[in-house]
């Protein structure tokens, strides 16, 4: 299903790259571009034709606007919140439950990734209104889920790639040999290597969700382990990924997950949480690769 929607990605990355280029000659081809915003925009606009099979600029604006403050409002601790603050937060969460409904009523049979939602509802054991919740509720999950992982990966992506100009350059190498004259498919993009081993040691440094670590108050045995006084941050920890685990280093994953970490399962940047793929049935569990 993935694989048909590779185009929305490239048609939004297109006009996203566009912009900054048009910038850059701007400012005699050097420029200093917040990219904050435009990230954000990039992921909202490719999520929500993903998701709602909508590219209405008017629509995005208004999820993102929404999404934005239901956030604020989310964020600001219960023991502070007034009166006036847990009404706005209904009334935001209202106006998006009414403005997804409305997509789904309209076009649900138009977009598989929100027919597949809609399916795995219905077949709940749940009233309508339940039913039409949980249709809501995953929307919301996929897109603000989709939305803050995606900005923040792609961000530290390129933040290291410009710490890190020799492998800038291998990633620009192998798109080159990979695509040719022509732009980048679902085939091709397997194809790439180096790319992939740069996002993953992306993703062990900088996790796109809160990173997980633990701490033990005192040294400790739990059966032959023996478990000494401290933090274990498993993304940084030595006896897993050698002697630099703080250091950017993507040759490290040339070979996969497998042999990048003496324990693959801690690989994860999402670690704790159960490993998902879509597919026509609905969503299934996925064993790590």
């Amino acid at each position: 299903m993935m694989q048909n929607l590779v185009h929305i990605m490239l048609d939004s990355a297109n006009k996203l790259i566009n912009t900054w280029e048009i910038e850059i000659e701007k400012q005699s081809e050097t420029a200093n571009i917040k990219i904050d915003e435009d990230l954000q925009s990039f992921a909202s606009i490719v999520i929500s034709e993903t998701l709602f099979g909508q590219s209405n600029s008017k629509v995005i604006n208004e999820f993102q606007s929404r999404f934005k403050r239901l956030e604020r409002a989310m964020k600001t601790p219960i023991l502070v919140h007034s009166n006036q603050e847990q009404f706005r937060e209904m009334e935001i969460k209202k106006e998006i439950h009414s403005q997804i409904m409305s997509i789904v009523n309209e076009q649900s049979s138009n977009v598989d990734v929100l027919q597949t939602i809609i399916n795995g509802a219905k077949m709940s054991a749940l009233g309508p209104a339940a039913v039409e919740q949980l249709i809501v509720d995953n929307c919301k999950n996929v897109y603000l889920a989709g939305l803050e992982s995606t900005v923040n990966t792609t961000a530290r992506t390129l933040m290291l790639l410009a710490m890190h100009p020799e492998w800038q350059d291998r990633a620009r190498v192998e798109v080159a040999e990979v695509c040719g004259e022509s732009l980048p498919n679902a085939t091709m993009l397997g194809k790439m290597k180096v790319l992939t081993s740069v996002i993953q040691e992306a993703l062990r440094l900088y996790p796109p969700v809160p990173f997980i670590a633990r701490e033990t108050l005192e040294d400790m045995k739990f059966g032959d382990l023996e478990i000494p006084k401290g933090v274990m941050s498993f993304h940084h920890d030595p006896e897993l990924w050698g002697l630099d685990p703080s250091k950017f280093n993507p040759h490290r994953f040339a070979n996969g997950i497998g042999s990048a970490c003496k324990i693959p399962q801690v690989a994860s940047c999402f670690r704790g949480l159960p490993q998902l793929r879509l597919t026509k049935e609905g969503f299934k569990s996925s064993k790590m690769e």
